[in-house]
């Protein structure tokens, strides 16, 4: 199956977090629940999880790690349920833009099966400032984090598609799974990895990894971070991604080893962003790296804030191989039409670029079959055959319709 190289990697609020605590925002299970199990659609790895708002209105979130404070990502949503603005705020993320200006709403109710929230707060975006349900090609409204890593053990459960929220207190982990310590660092979570880079590598890169959920690549490098790596042949200089702040453009190469716990996964896909894509990036954590939902769905994992842990056992799929976007090519869906699709971005130098695609040119066809009807998942797997074997697209350009054909070539 063909997986794009998609990050949505972290946001940050420049904000004082701690002023913006309020008193009783927690969530609970229903009386007398020790635990609740929800399904979640996975998408590029990344969990998506239902949640009701004001007891009015069902909305799809983004499960992620990275995320301190909710973000509502379609402000159309908070002017119906006539959210007031409490406070303006500054958000940032991962690329190269400058930080952008949303607003907080207060005292908020979130509900999902057998778990409720009170007296909840949510940043609500701009809009087009992060257009999530094109991007996905299925409704996304927003993304939240941190208030139920805070309140519960979490465990993610990739096999089954569902997501288990846990009293701390009655959580008792398995003889089978592996403590692995983190560190929890403005209220996000580290754990230290080590890498070998490649076979003629004779020493290991070691340090702490940001656990970003919210993120669908495997692991990502900060390698213009003291120099501490040396980006292994071949590479790929390509977009790796959009965030927040932008878009995330460095290199994808394959690491030798990524060592995680007691575990070790072999030739595993690396992101190593460019400076530029660091520059909002909080130097004082000292990360190296950040660990993503392409590594996380290959173990059984609990994570566990509470006791400053994850709990984890390699699961189906831990040997599986990775998979890159080889079209070259960045697909999202139209405003508000999920079966049409347009090419946001053609890698330099790539198959396709040479076969002359363009920047808004709109996919009709892939291979003689419409695209019509397709979801987004299935553009990307039409788009990425085999190598050599052959995309054949029919897309309309500025009215005129046109065709082309490229040859898949594995470049890592």
């Amino acid at each position: 199956m063909a997986l794009r190289m998609l990050l949505l990697l972290f946001f940050a609020v420049s904000f004082l977090l701690h002023s913006l605590t309020i008193r009783g925002q927690h969530f609970e299970l229903d009386k007398n629940r020790k635990r609740s199990s929800i399904a979640f659609e996975e998408h590029h790895n990344l969990v998506l999880i239902p949640i009701r708002i004001n007891d009015a209105l069902d909305l799809t979130f983004l499960l992620d790690t990275g995320v301190t404070i909710p973000l509502l990502c379609e402000p159309m949503i908070a002017t119906v349920l006539k959210l007031e603005k409490a406070r303006d705020v500054k958000i940032k993320g991962l690329g190269g833009a400058d930080p952008i200006n949303a607003v907080i709403a207060e005292g908020l109710k979130f509900s999902l099966p057998g778990i409720s929230g009170e007296n909840m707060r949510m940043i609500v975006l701009p809009e087009g400032a992060f257009p999530a349900s094109q991007i996905f090609g299925t409704e996304i409204h927003g993304i939240i984090g941190y208030d139920f890593f805070r309140d519960f053990v979490v465990k993610l459960d990739y096999v089954r598609k569902q997501v288990v929220f846990t009293k701390p207190e009655h959580f008792k982990p398995g003889r089978k799974l592996e403590r692995v310590p983190i560190q929890i660092k403005d209220k996000k979570a580290f754990v230290f990895a080590e890498v070998k880079q490649n076979l003629l590598d004779s020493g290991l890169v070691s340090g702490m990894f940001f656990i970003d959920s919210g993120s669908s690549q495997a692991v990502s490098l900060y390698h213009s971070r003291e120099q501490m790596y040396q980006v292994p042949e071949p590479n790929i200089e390509t977009l790796l991604g959009t965030g927040v702040s932008g878009e995330i453009h460095g290199e994808l190469a394959k690491i030798e080893e990524l060592r995680l716990g007691k575990s070790t996964l072999k030739s595993v896909l690396a992101a190593f962003p460019d400076e530029e894509s660091l520059r909002h990036v909080d130097e004082t954590d000292r990360r190296i790296g950040s660990i993503g939902a392409d590594i996380l769905r290959r173990f059984a994992i609990h994570i566990d804030y509470s006791s400053a842990s994850i709990y984890i056992k390699p699961g189906r799929g831990f040997k599986s191989s990775y998979y890159y976007n080889m079209s070259g090519l960045e697909v999202h869906c139209k405003e508000g039409a999920f079966d049409q699709f347009e090419i946001t971005y053609v890698q330099p130098g790539s198959a396709a670029a040479k076969a002359g695609l363009r920047i808004d040119d709109r996919l009709l066809k892939i291979n003689g079959i419409s695209t019509t009807g397709m979801q987004i998942n299935e553009i990307y797997d039409s788009l990425n055959p085999k190598p050599g074997k052959r995309v054949k697209l029919h897309i309309l350009r500025a009215e005129e319709l046109r065709k082309y054909s490229f040859q898949i070539v594995d470049y890592l």
